[in-house]
């Protein structure tokens, strides 16, 4: 009986080794491999033992490197320049200086300057200068000098000076030098400091006090050598 039993075991073991070597690797418990298949399943994947013998189970492969996509066609926007903050459409379309907009359109179009505007167009169209626009069109078009605008027009197309408007485009604007103030647009009060004297506007009056003394009449612009050069 042991002999019968001890043959039994040694006909079974030569039955699990011989499926063994037909089997994929892969199919094979790790347990049952040596470790010289175990090294050769970590390097290259699962292979056959036989590789005349069909495979049973998908094999493994080496990933393969993913390949970049392909790039959209679209044609890019024109590039801003300067440093801009815009809120609801604000700050758009510049090529330079220091633009802060709230509102569509606003404080666009700057080359130049430092500009902060509330309302379509305010403090646009800047090349130079530091521009407040509080409405639409104000303290726009100007290259250089203090320029804050309350109104349509105001405190626009100045080259220097230290310039306000309130109510639209009057004495704070179209100047070159000086200090320049209106209030109520073309037609309301104004007044100005420059290299030529004082000046002041009430409507279509105008007082002006320059080299040649003080001198009544028309708008304070008129006056001789006692006006505005605004």
């Amino acid at each position: 009986m042991r002999i019968l039993t001890s043959v039994s075991a040694v006909i079974v073991g030569m039955g699990f080794g011989l499926a063994g070597a037909k089997a994929d690797m892969c199919d094979v418990p790790a347990g049952q491999l040596t470790s010289q298949q175990l090294a050769q399943i970590a390097e290259e994947g699962c292979t056959k033992l036989d590789p005349t013998s069909n495979p049973t189970t998908s094999s493994i492969f080496s990933g393969r490197s993913a390949t970049s996509s392909t790039p959209g066609t679209g044609t890019p926007g024109t590039a801003a320049g300067g440093l801009n903050v815009g809120v609801a459409g604000g700050a758009g379309a510049n090529t330079g200086g220091v633009n802060v907009g709230v509102g569509s359109s606003a404080v666009s179009t700057n080359s130049g300057g430092v500009n902060a505007g509330i309302a379509s167009g305010a403090a646009s169209s800047n090349t130079g200068g530091i521009n407040a626009g509080l409405s639409s069109g104000a303290a726009s078009s100007n290259s250089s000098g203090l320029n804050v605008g309350l109104g349509s027009g105001a405190a626009g197309e100045n080259t220097g000076g230290i310039n306000a408007d309130i109510g639209g485009e009057g004495a704070g604007s179209n100047n070159s030098e000086g200090i320049n103030a209106g209030v109520g647009g073309e037609g309301g009060i104004g007044a100005s400091v420059d290299s030529d004297g004082i000046s002041a506007d009430v409507g279509d009056v105008g007082v002006g006090l320059g080299s040649d003394g003080l001198s009544v009449g028309g708008s304070g612009d008129d006056q001789n050598e006692g006006g505005s050069s605004n």
